[in-house]
């Protein structure tokens, strides 16, 4: 009686149909960054492992649209400025003179516009924590 071995794997194969176009250009991004597609799913199956509780904030990663990145920057400028106008009321309000304050106590431009970038990524769940 010849007694056969079972080998069990930790891996497993997962196959996904897709349009071709949409697979040679993915392919091709991920070799530009010198990722493989197998790299690139292991990691978003480890990331949705993590924060797969979070149906929201992976839901956003998925399948919210892309914005060009003119429009992230009309946007995060758009939050600088409301910024500064809600800066600028309050001190109004409390009868002071915004342009007496010394400049040097307001945080520079590349401060506020990268504040305001990282609270749009986590708005939308790219920048995770």
């Amino acid at each position: 009686m010849a007694i056969q071995s079972q080998t069990v794997t930790k891996s497993a194969q997962m196959n996904v149909r897709m349009e071709r176009a949409l697979l040679e250009a993915g392919n091709a991004a991920l070799a530009e960054m010198g990722i493989t597609p197998s790299q690139a799913v292991r990691a978003l199956w480890e990331k949705l492992a993590k924060r797969g509780k979070d149906r929201e904030a992976v839901q956003t990663v998925l399948f919210t649209p892309e914005v060009s990145a003119e429009k992230q920057r009309e946007d995060a400028l758009d939050l600088v400025k409301k910024g500064h106008q809600i800066v600028d009321d309050f001190y109004r309000s409390m009868g002071i003179d915004p342009s007496t304050l010394p400049v040097e106590d307001f945080p520079s431009y590349e401060e506020i516009r990268e504040e305001a970038l990282f609270e749009r990524m986590k708005e939308r769940g790219i920048w995770l924590e």
